[in-house]
């Protein structure tokens, strides 16, 4: 923010944005201690403004959003959009720090946030914008969806079940990282159980990971020939309960057992932990440490639940 003579001019991404106020009136009342937001990333995230309000003046936060809507060719206000989480949106006092959390862009296109504090008559804006969503090269792929691992799987057999989904290009169904809705790779899949026939995987939106990955009985992927199983690499863990146990144990080199995970994964990425090579049996549930960090694995959900440090 610029101070000149009694008057608060701010610079919003290189555009003069004159909103001037009188200085003795920016004393009265509560403001931003930073004007200036700059682009934020598409995948989301978080940023803080402090409020400045040496009077003790009580406060109040707004935000309007801004998007662009391609069919009438303007931007205008999204009154229905909450792309932005505010941390608190009232107070009183100085120095308190607001934290805003901010969510996916699914679009195309950049969008807009324009943050209003409001103290004894006077209002201050900040500005925050979005980058647009770039999108990836994608692969089609047709699953199905349940409401767990099972119900996915038998919902693929009825062709009527399946859907057009989409994930990236180079990868296969069990190696996949993202489930995208449309083409461009923009738009996130919802969360919930989706199978190709041949394995179901849980998709966390929230999250945007694969937690779970379960083989179909049987092989309802087109085709036939038998279920696939994914490429996977060895990994070197121990066994045990709690956390630090786990940690603890690792120093036990006897205690080090070989479990498997997707070739494309490592120990804090993957979703999915077995017991074999070819990915048919699932590891048994428990804390697992590879002397950095443990995890607790839940077999029967298919999905790491939680995480610790071993430092």
């Amino acid at each position: 923010m610029l101070r000149y003579d009694g008057l608060v001019m701010s610079l919003i991404n290189g555009y003069s944005n004159s909103q001037l106020v009188p200085y003795q009136r920016v004393k009265q009342a509560a403001r931003f201690e930073e004007e200036i937001v700059n682009h934020l990333t598409y995948n989301g995230g978080s940023f803080n403004l402090t409020v400045f309000n040496g009077q003790g003046y009580s406060w109040a936060i707004t935000v309007k959003y801004i998007r662009y809507y391609p069919l009438a060719n303007v931007w205008d206000e999204d009154t229905s959009a909450n792309w932005l989480s505010i941390t608190p949106t009232t107070g009183s006092g100085t120095g308190v720090n607001i934290t805003c959390n901010y969510g996916y862009n699914d679009t195309i296109y950049e969008r807009r946030m324009e943050i209003t504090i409001t103290s004894n008559g006077t209002s201050f804006t900040t500005y925050a914008y979005q980058d647009e969503n770039p999108g990836v090269d994608t692969t089609p792929m047709d699953v199905s969806i349940g409401s767990n691992a099972e119900n996915a799987c038998v919902a693929f057999i009825n062709e009527a079940g399946r859907l057009h989904y989409y994930i990236k290009d180079g990868y296969t169904w069990t190696g996949a990282d993202k489930l995208y809705v449309n083409v461009e790779g923009t738009t996130l899949a919802d969360t919930g159980w989706y199978s190709n026939g041949a394995w179901a995987r849980y998709w966390n939106k929230s999250n945007q990971t694969f937690n779970g990955l379960t083989q179909c009985e049987e092989d309802n992927s087109e085709g036939g020939g038998g279920t696939p199983t994914p490429d996977n690499k060895t990994i070197l863990l121990v066994q045990d309960n709690p956390a630090t146990s786990a940690c603890q144990t690792w120093n036990n080199t006897g205690a080090r057992q070989t479990f498997y995970i997707p070739d494309d994964k490592n120990w804090t990425s993957t979703g999915v932990l077995y017991a074999n090579e070819d990915g048919s049996t699932l590891a048994n549930t428990g804390w697992y440490s590879n002397g950095t960090s443990a995890r607790l694995w839940i077999k029967e959900s298919s999905s790491f639940i939680d995480s610790a440090s071993c430092a």
